[in-house]
């Protein structure tokens, strides 16, 4: 129950007399000899109003745009940096403002002390490691795929769509583009001469060679990467949630079976059957010939990586924190390991060990018998939402702070870092040839070398 409030007579409230007077002084109301009372209330609350959105838009146009100002100061840095010119870069860095918005997407939270250190240590990683870089003029969000020499990845464009490109992976040559109507934030597919591409808008299938596109299903949403066994291919569906199969040649549908909840999972074949994740908590098994669900395991929390399948058994990582073996023939569970952290990384499997990141900016290693913890590295920067790359006994993961992270598998020793210029959001490292290559919201894909 509220109490009725009374006041004295005479008085107002302060803000409403601070309101009123300023009012008064600045010739928005007339106010007679009697005291502060407008002559017409109606209109001086119209022109009060006018002139507070008026000042209001102006402090938010200049807010905004000493945002973007600051973005592109620190964008211009790390283009500096990544020309060689560590002396250009640092000067333009200590012009920027840290603890803003923009700069915070950019690991301002480091601060800058921190973040000069990082161009420092980028720097060498260019000079001892760099293959190449392609800059797409749009945020990259896919894993890179490769085959046959080449490699495959899309950018984001908003509402302009996003775009698939076909690059040669010794030298970064641009062979093809081809844009499409929906963002990329998948990993591309290459089966043959056909490359299979799921975006926010659908399924496309594109010649390899030409870059021409063959066809196209539409699926209302879709974040996960496509799959391909028997002649089809299958491909998680957000909107609704459902697991999708379709005919490779034709592109027309085998069929779709709901989920309980959306799906950017991405599917996992085996033995003929399809392991899946759903952001309503559980994995899914299904028969990949019918699409008949043959068990399904809840973790008590969102599961969008892909599963991994191993040794007879299903391992996934929910944002409950839960990270689970599942048995791959009846889904029991052999172990589960709570890390007290958000999982949306994918797990790899590195000498007997489960390597995956969390939300709260560290990477563990599990053994994959026991799910007992074998070492865990704090990165100090940034969530982990990429699945790690391993080779010759160091993973490659990426974080949301931009730093590509190479970690020693046998004992979790950070072995050196490089830093992109926004993100590093879905792209999860690819090891080819020599290279690990990876994506950045920066608008670039990196080579660098790995042997």
């Amino acid at each position: 129950m509220h109490k009725k409030e009374t006041f004295v007579k005479g008085e107002r409230r302060a803000g409403a007399g601070a309101l009123w007077h300023f009012a008064a002084v600045s010739g928005i109301i007339q106010t007679s000899g009697r005291g502060m009372r407008p002559r017409n209330a109606r209109k001086a609350a119209k022109v009060l109003l006018k002139k507070f959105f008026k000042y209001a838009m102006f402090a938010a146009a200049a807010v905004a745009a000493f945002w973007a100002a600051n973005s592109a100061m620190h964008r211009a840095a790390h283009s500096a940096l990544l020309d060689g010119n560590l002396a250009k870069s640092r000067l333009l860095l200590r012009f920027v403002v840290a603890n803003e918005p923009f700069f915070f997407i950019h690991r301002g939270v480091l601060g800058k002390s921190a973040l000069m250190d990082a161009f420092a240590e980028t720097q060498s990683i260019l000079r001892e490691k760099k293959g190449w870089i392609i800059n797409t003029g749009a945020p990259v969000m896919t894993a890179p795929a490769a085959a046959d020499g080449f490699v495959y990845f899309g950018n984001n464009k908003g509402i302009k769509g996003g775009t698939v490109f076909k690059a040669d992976a010794a030298t970064g040559k641009i062979i093809w583009s081809l844009r499409i109507g929906g963002d990329i934030e998948t990993k591309p597919l290459v089966v043959g001469d056909r490359v299979f591409v799921s975006a926010h808008d659908g399924l496309s299938a594109i010649d390899a060679a030409t870059g021409k596109r063959l066809w196209f299903h539409y699926i209302r949403w879709a974040e996960s990467s496509p799959a391909f066994a028997t002649g089809a291919v299958f491909v998680g569906a957000d909107k609704p949630g459902a697991l999708m199969k379709i005919d490779a040649e034709t592109g027309q549908l085998i069929y779709s079976v709901p989920t309980s909840g959306p799906v950017e999972s991405s599917p996992v074949i085996h033995n003929g059957k399809v392991y899946m994740g759903c952001n309503h908590g559980y994995v899914y098994c299904f028969d990949g010939d019918t699409g008949k669900e043959i068990w399904r395991r809840g973790l008590g929390g969102s599961v969008e990586s892909a599963p991994l399948v191993m040794d007879g058994k299903i391992f996934a990582g929910s944002k409950s924190g839960a990270f689970a073996a599942l048995d791959a023939e009846t889904g029991s569970e052999v172990w589960r390991a709570e890390t007290g952290a958000e999982i949306w990384s994918g797990a790899a499997w590195a000498d007997d060990a489960m390597v995956f990141g969390d939300n709260s900016h560290n990477v563990r290693a599990l053994r994959s018998d026991t799910g007992v913890t074998i070492w865990t590295y704090d990165a100090e920067t940034a969530r982990f939402e990429t699945t790690p790359a391993v080779h010759d006994g160091v993973a490659y993961i990426g974080c949301h702070a931009g730093f590509l992270h190479a970690i020693r598998v046998s004992d979790g020793k950070l072995l050196w870092r490089f830093l992109t210029g926004w993100d590093i959001d879905d792209s999860h490292p690819l090891i080819y040839n020599g290279l690990v290559i990876f994506g950045s919201t920066d608008g670039r894909v990196y080579a660098l070398k790995v042997d």
